[in-house]
This record gives C-alpha cells, sequence and structure tokens, in this order.
C-alpha cells in the first residue's frame, strides 16, 4: 500500500502547495503526493500542453510523483441538470490530466478520487467510466456505498464513514481504489492517531492488506491547525500500525 499525501491545506497556489507538501513527506521516503484538480493552477481547463509539461516538471524537481488527483466536486452537481455536463466536463479532464502525467512520468499511480451521487444525471457514469477506461484510469468513488462498476470502485474516507456512523475497518472489506486517511476526535478532523481520535490504524491496515493491498492510502489533513505537523504524525501513525506488536 503506497501512502501519499494530499496537497489540499498547504496553501493556495499549487507551487507552493506542492514544495511545501514535497518537503514534508520525500524526506520520510514517501515520494507521492495526491493533487487537487479543483485548485486554481492544476484546474484540467487552465493547463495547455505547455503547462502539463511544466507541473509533471515542477514535480520531478521537487523529488516526488502524482499518485492520483482528488476532483472533490459536490456530488449533487451531478444530479443537479443544470451543473451535470459542467461538473462532468471537470470530472473528465482530470481523468485526462492524469493519464498525461503518467504518460509525462510524473505519475506513478492513476487513481481519481471524487464523489458521486445515488442518482446522476442520465449518461453521467456512462461517460465518465468512457474517458477511465479508455485512458487506464480507475475512480474511487468516496460516497457510501459508493459505485461498483469498473473502472469505478470504491472509495473510503475515514471521517466521512464514523461522522456516519460507520466502521471504516468493515467498509476496508469492500477493496478500496483509495483510502483517505483522517481521523475524527468528536469534534473536529484529526491526524491519524491523534489523541482523541476514532481510527483504529492497525485493524484498518489489516483489513486493506487483505482486501485491498495496492489501495492508494492518501493522508489527508485538509482544514487542521498545522498540516506539517498532522501530515507528519499520520505518517509515523501509519509505518507504526503496520509494525508488528
Amino acid at each position: 500500500m503506497a501512502l501519499s499525501l494530499s496537497i489540499t491545506g498547504f496553501g493556495k497556489e499549487p507551487r507552493d502547495a506542492i514544495a511545501e507538501a514535497a518537503g514534508v513527506f520525500a524526506p520520510l521516503g514517501e515520494p507521492r503526493l495526491q493533487l487537487d484538480a479543483t485548485m486554481a493552477g492544476i484546474r484540467p481547463r487552465e493547463l495547455d500542453r505547455s503547462g502539463r509539461r511544466d507541473l509533471a516538471a515542477l514535480l520531478r524537481r521537487s523529488g516526488v510523483f502524482c499518485s492520483g488527483l482528488d476532483v472533490l466536486i459536490p456530488g449533487a452537481h451531478f444530479s443537479d441538470p443544470a451543473q451535470a455536463d459542467r461538473a462532468l466536463s471537470a470530472a473528465v479532464g482530470a481523468v485526462e490530466l492524469l493519464a498525461e502525467l503518467g504518460t509525462l512520468g510524473a505519475a506513478d499511480s492513476r487513481v481519481l478520487c471524487m464523489t458521486l451521487p445515488e442518482k446522476p444525471v442520465a449518461g453521467v457514469v456512462e461517460a465518465l467510466s468512457e474517458a477511465a477506461r479508455d485512458r487506464a484510469v480507475l475512480i474511487a468513488d468516496l460516497s457510501a456505498p459508493g459505485l461498483n462498476r469498473a473502472p469505478i470502485g470504491p472509495g473510503l474516507d475515514c471521517v466521512r464513514a464514523i461522522v456516519a456512523g460507520a466502521d471504516p475497518v468493515a467498509a476496508a472489506a469492500a477493496g478500496p481504489l483509495a483510502v483517505r486517511l483522517c481521523d475524527w476526535d468528536g469534534t473536529q478532523r484529526v491526524a491519524p492517531g491523534a489523541r482523541g481520535g476514532r481510527l483504529d490504524l492497525r485493524a484498518l491496515r489489516g483489513a486493506l492488506s487483505v482486501s485491498a493491498p495496492s489501495a492508494a492510502v492518501i493522508v489527508d489533513v485538509a482544514g487542521m491547525r498545522s498540516p506539517r505537523e498532522a501530515a507528519m504524525a499520520g505518517a509515523r501513525a501509519w509505518r507504526e500500525a503496520g509494525v508488528a506488536a
């Protein structure tokens, strides 16, 4: 299970966010970042071919690979006829960007994280699936229970599961394509393994080792007071969870 770090929360400018996140994870021997395709400067519609090459070069200079993209558009947009076309265009654009980063040697996996609604507008899932299949991209649906129709498969957002009253460890048995590694203390999001957190990291890691050994595990520190410290703590806790007692 490759560990990566979401750049969300590390800054508003992509260069700064990538540099800061890379500065945290690369020295830990975890050279993977999950990029945010809704961030200004990384949005697919803003990047021409030259811009995509520049992004790939920036990742290489930072000593990291892209583990995938987040397209965290509200799921309701895909079920609203007034917004579905725009949402679908953004998602398909992200699929294309991720595939191109892979071709440029800047992405070592092709997993797109997003949330789909229970009843999207007709044709949305089919168009998204076709785009992903044509470019060898996998889509991790973070909704619960989520779609499971290749190339779309379940994703697991640990905080979303905990807040909904579900058990992330049990959800891991569904074989998620990607896991958003974060915790909840009953009031707010906290780093994985933080005091008061409700996530059993050892049990989660054990479940994933059986059901989804190739899942992308993404440390998600969005909204936390000190993203750098939270990211380092999360990586350390994940490693310790894999050490036999």
